[in-house]
């Protein structure tokens, strides 16, 4: 358990503060526009009465101009000697800066849940669907109640090109265009093998598509999941099937590793549906997916998650070492039931290698 209760972190006065109880957003620099964006997607989470900060190198007094000229009312805090980055391993020697991404802080002082990307989808769901009534009333239960919980068995790792928001449709999408940060929360099962993986991945019936791939389950190989021209296209089906493609190759998670790709989403499904994921799956030893509750974060680290439709887009995610997790596997489903997935140019590699 990594113990942050000695951790004071200077705000943007100056004033030395601790971080427990905290979700905390990192970013390389607040002057640019990740630094921006995060900082929007904080304000209304703030507003709401969640308990976060964003965190970065810069300065205090570089943090307050910032916080002046986008008129911010969200804490921020500088890490300027990488204390609190380094001891979460987020600190990058040769940038001088974070690994964007995001933490959450129990009122213990441990960390509860980290992850990469903005921020967790359960958070970034209930900002868009506004206050429960229980939260928004003086009588009520605080978010931090009920939200920590939910942090604690989500974790979705969600990377955009720049860290944008993906908007403004492609000249030929059919639909606008979404944004890789889903606002869909994974469901409760979404950490159990599906039948057609069977209960050990290494043993399961595959059906090579290409490039590395296989189709889960085998009988949509070359049909709903197929690979083609350096691409792996996934197709929904109304069925009560998922499509799923993963790769045969399983990275060893002796250290951590790095996954970086590019995807694109054509009308899969609505923004009342379920989507589109890509998604690093966690195996012990045998090659079982890790059982549901076993990981603070999960057995599942959602690299991207999207609905509708998006231009060509990269993700990058990152897992680390944790007990009982031999490897990751990557995998591709679309819950949608409708549209294509698509993905290129996957590269998963350990840090560093």
């Amino acid at each position: 358990m990594i113990d942050l209760r000695d951790v004071r972190l200077a705000d943007h006065t100056g004033a030395m503060v601790p971080v427990v109880g905290e979700l905390l957003a990192f970013v390389e620099h607040v002057l640019t526009p990740e630094g921006h964006a995060v900082a929007a997607q904080l304000e209304r989470v703030f507003a709401g009465g969640a308990a976060c900060r964003l965190v970065s190198v810069d300065s205090p007094a570089a943090l307050a101009s910032f916080r002046q000229e986008r008129r911010l009312t969200i804490p921020l805090s500088s890490d300027a000697e990488g204390q609190l980055l380094a001891r979460l391993g987020r600190f990058n020697v040769a940038t001088r800066a974070a690994f964007p991404g995001w933490a959450q802080v129990g009122r213990d002082g441990s960390l509860v849940a980290m992850g990469e990307g903005t921020l967790p989808a359960a958070l970034l769901a209930w900002s868009e669907a506004g206050a429960p009534a229980s939260a928004a009333g003086g009588g009520g239960t605080p978010v931090s109640e009920w939200l920590y919980p939910t942090l604690a068995t989500v974790v979705v790792v969600v990377a955009l090109l720049a860290w944008g928001f993906g908007v403004g449709a492609a000249p030929d999408a059919p639909e606008p265009e979404a944004a890789v940060a889903s606002a869909e929360v994974p469901e409760a099962d979404a950490e159990a093998p599906t039948p057609e993986e069977g209960p050990t991945e290494r043993a399961a019936p595959r059906s090579t598509i290409g490039g590395g791939w296989y189709a889960v389950p085998p009988s949509l190989s070359g049909k709903s999941v197929r690979f083609s021209g350096g691409v792996l296209e996934v197709k929904g089906s109304r069925t009560s099937v998922t499509p799923m493609a993963c790769l045969s190759e399983e990275a060893s998670l002796a250290g951590p590793v790095v996954v970086k790709g590019e995807w694109s989403l054509e009308s899969v499904g609505t923004a009342k549906t379920k989507g589109a994921r890509v998604a690093l799956r966690l195996l012990g030893a045998e090659g079982r997916l890790m059982p549901p509750g076993s990981l603070p974060g999960g057995s599942q680290l959602f690299v991207a998650q999207g609905r509708r439709s998006l231009s060509w887009t990269a993700f990058e995610g990152r897992a680390d070492p944790q007990p009982g997790v031999a490897s990751v596997r990557l995998c591709v489903d679309n819950r949608a039931g409708t549209g294509t997935v698509r993905v290129r140019n996957v590269e998963m590699r350990p840090v560093g290698g």
